[in-house]
């Protein structure tokens, strides 16, 4: 008999944990469009054959990205790729091959490709855990992941990288097209002195594909009332059954 009152407890529960969005946390998917001022230059897309992406017109060929904020806002944000064709769970910076240091900043030729990596935490410096660079060329560089700034205002975005160097500060983090492929780095205008093509500074947007709340199984208060009411008919069912029998 406790047997059957255990699971009927168990079965009244079930019934009364209906599935309700959780607090604030939603799931996006993105695209991400580049923008010299108010001018689109194209999507972001994964080139296979360098390490950061190239240009394309074609919103729907362009690398989806996936992340979760606490409603639209987030800084230090990890963006998990799709297609993850680049072996790593997210999608972040990593030095460049002619870079001298892990640093960038002001006047420096150092640069970033946009890549896969090795995760790292938010505000961590660079790591040298692993990128999609370093696999493909045994060339050592330091990545991060956790680099991303967003806002989101229906269905568009901002996305911004923020680099930190390896004295734990943050440098302005600028984004540039040259060779219709999408660069980071701390001087557009000294990256251009050390690399004589056409630059163009950009901003990132994201374009929203689909938002969705996480849900949690969580009981409703009208739903206590419910299982509790049925535990006390439970209780006395069971009660008048051992009197029956004593």
């Amino acid at each position: 008999m406790q047997g059957v009152f255990t699971k009927s407890i168990v079965a009244l529960a079930a019934l009364v944990a209906p599935t309700i969005a959780s607090a604030g946390l939603i799931d996006y998917t993105a695209v991400i469009q580049v923008m010299n001022g108010s001018t689109s230059l194209g999507y972001v897309q994964t080139d296979p054959n360098y390490w950061t992406p190239q240009l394309t017109a074609d919103s729907a060929s362009a690398l989806q990205i996936a992340f979760t904020l606490n409603g639209t806002t987030g800084s230090a944000v990890n963006l998990a790729p799709s297609p993850n064709t680049q072996g790593f769970t997210y999608f972040g910076a990593t030095q460049g091959r002619d870079s001298t240091s892990d640093d960038i900043a002001s006047g420096s030729v150092n640069y970033l490709y946009f890549e896969s990596g090795s995760t790292t935490a938010a505000s961590a410096t660079p790591q040298h855990g692993g990128n999609y660079f370093t696999t493909s060329t045994s060339v050592d560089k330091a990545n991060e992941t956790a680099i991303w700034d967003i806002g989101i205002s229906g269905t568009t975005g901002t996305l911004a990288p923020q680099w930190v160097n390896t004295n734990g500060s943050t440098p302005a983090t600028v984004t540039f097209v040259q060779s219709n492929h999408l660069y980071g780095g701390g001087d557009a205008s000294a990256f251009f002195a050390a690399f004589p093509a056409p630059v163009t500074s950009v901003t990132l947007q994201l374009q929203i594909l689909s938002a969705v709340p996480e849900v949690t199984a969580a009981p409703e208060p009208a739903s206590w009332a419910t299982l509790a009411l049925g535990l006390v008919g439970l209780g006395a069912g069971a009660l008048s059954r051992r009197r029956s029998r004593a």
